[in-house]
């Protein structure tokens, strides 16, 4: 992996995960968590090469603003964009 080239695909659903990377796998190359250890690990081994981390706070599992005030990843979010993941669950159109 070179500098810059990967997103990390936060996101404790499978289903979301692999909805993602059909979209973005042939343009980035990927990392993938399903929880917030898993985050923090993955970003401290690989802070070099992330372009970017998509995160999910759609599932109520994991993730959500837990990534975002854990001391372990506040440094590392610092270094590297965040993109909020959402939906909009209204019936309104």
């Amino acid at each position: 992996m070179t500098k810059h080239d990967t997103l990390l695909l936060a996101c404790g659903t499978p289903e979301n995960r692999q909805r993602l990377r059909s979209i973005l796998e042939e343009s980035y190359n990927l990392l993938e968590s399903a929880n917030t250890n898993q985050t923090i690990l993955l970003l401290e081994q690989n802070i070099q090469c992330i372009a970017a981390v998509l995160l999910d706070i759609t599932d109520p599992d994991v993730l959500r603003e837990d990534l975002l005030t854990q001391p372990a990843a506040t440094g590392l979010l610092e270094q590297v964009p965040v993109i909020v993941i959402t939906r909009d669950d209204s019936s309104q159109v």
